[in-house]
């Protein structure tokens, strides 16, 4: 039956893009590629295959905002497990003074936010290299001192720099469609 109904879907597909209805033809491109997903066993369905890969990242497709989120997800996930191994481990990401803030007071908010230091340029460094790796830049910051050559980073950037570019065509896809539909 769900072979009938994803052979339906495309075939609609294909008549709504010679009459250059693209909007309504994505909408039956997400019902075929729906349709094609569920004949694949429930692992598959969900986990292991290029259509499960392709609705969790984009909806097919469809949906510029969700590839934006996984990418700025990845983004700061690769930032966050580089950290401990960048030249600004042994620095405190958020350090707060609070020996001259007088809690019970709210005169003292002006007092407490001058008390709080952000590591801001510790952040932008390790946001950088993170960006740089996913989009695959041969020249990145130089933000680690003499790793060894057993040192997880090189395989948290060997998976980040197969991943990013992925959702990052993904991401392209997506707005195309997007403008496409518009």
């Amino acid at each position: 039956m769900l072979p009938g109904i994803e052979n339906t879907y495309r075939n609609i597909r294909y008549s709504l893009e010679e009459n250059k209805d693209f909007g309504l033809a994505n909408d039956f491109f997400v019902g075929e590629m729906e349709a094609k997903r569920r004949q694949l066993k429930w692992w598959r369905r969900w986990l292991l295959s290029v259509p499960a890969a392709y609705k969790i990242f984009s909806n097919y497709g469809t949906s510029p905002l969700r590839v934006f989120l996984w990418l700025s997800l990845l983004t700061f996930l690769n930032a966050y497990h580089l950290w401990d191994y960048s030249i600004y481990a042994n620095e405190s990401l958020i350090e707060i003074n609070t020996s001259e803030v007088n809690i019970s007071s709210f005169d003292s908010f002006e007092t407490l936010m001058n008390s709080i230091k952000i590591n801001v340029e510790g952040i932008r460094g390790v946001l950088t290299y993170s960006i740089q790796t996913l989009t695959l830049q041969k020249d990145k910051l130089e933000i680690f001192d003499n790793l060894p050559k057993n040192s997880p980073v090189y395989l948290i950037n060997t998976l980040y720099a197969v991943i990013g570019p992925i959702i990052i065509a993904l991401f392209a896809v997506s707005i195309r469609t997007r403008i496409k539909r518009n």
